[in-house]
């Protein structure tokens, strides 16, 4: 049991040091986090067989899956935003370029980047 619960501390470790590189906005220490995540899924794959099935042990994964999803919201997140920036980044190339329209009353006619940035596409 206290292999499994070392093997539990782990995970927590490894989702812990993601979400704190998330929020700091350090993304590009985040590959190889997802080197050593891969390898710490093989081992809890190849030690789950053994492992007992006690109460503990379950909330311990339950711990595990929401400490996992809560990080997926940020990786959403950051995805998003990068998405959204890059839009903005292009919106701004094409004024710049002269390639936007604007109708009468001053407002900005949407072009296919414009529409794309209201439907999230990234």
């Amino acid at each position: 049991m206290d292999d499994a619960k070392t093997l539990l501390a782990e995970g927590h470790a490894l989702l812990a040091r993601e979400r704190v590189l998330l929020t700091a906005g350090e993304l590009t220490n985040l590959e190889g986090l997802a080197l050593e995540k891969a390898a710490y899924v093989e081992r809890l794959e190849a030690a789950w067989p053994g492992m007992e099935r006690a109460a503990a042990m379950r909330e311990g994964l339950s711990a595990l899956i929401a400490d996992a999803r809560a990080n997926e919201r940020l990786i959403h997140a950051v995805r998003d935003g990068l998405g959204a920036a890059r839009r903005r980044i292009a919106a701004l190339e094409a004024t710049r370029a002269g390639a936007v329209a604007y109708a009468r009353d001053g407002s900005r006619i949407a072009s296919r980047a414009d529409a794309c940035g209201t439907t999230k596409c990234a």
